[in-house]
């Protein structure tokens, strides 16, 4: 599993987000919730799942839920991090992807 994810392509890309959110005065965390929450395509009734080992880490997760849509900078440094990793990125569910994901 750890293949999967640690690689210097995805270190590259986390970095790149936590940059981009620092100069916007937020966590990359605040940035990933806020961006699941406005951006993705989870709709109304879909839920988020979080873990914390704290109250105080649960605090942040749902004040980051609470907040509003990212500025337009971070919602395309997510757009380009994907990019930089896709190509080197396993399908994770247990069906073959979807025609529209293999021909993006």
């Amino acid at each position: 599993i750890r293949d999967m994810y640690w690689s210097k392509t995805n270190f590259e890309a986390v970095e790149s987000l936590k940059s981009t959110a620092a100069k916007h005065g937020f966590t990359l965390l605040e940035a990933t919730l806020r961006w699941m929450r406005h951006h993705s395509t989870l709709e109304a009734k879909d839920g988020i799942i979080m873990g914390s080992s704290t109250v105080d880490q649960l605090r942040e997760c749902l004040i980051a839920l609470d907040k509003g849509p990212l500025p337009e900078e971070m919602i395309k440094a997510f757009d380009e991090a994907w990019e930089h990793v896709k190509a080197s990125t396993e399908w994770y569910f247990r069906d073959p992807p979807p025609a529209a994901a293999k021909e993006e």
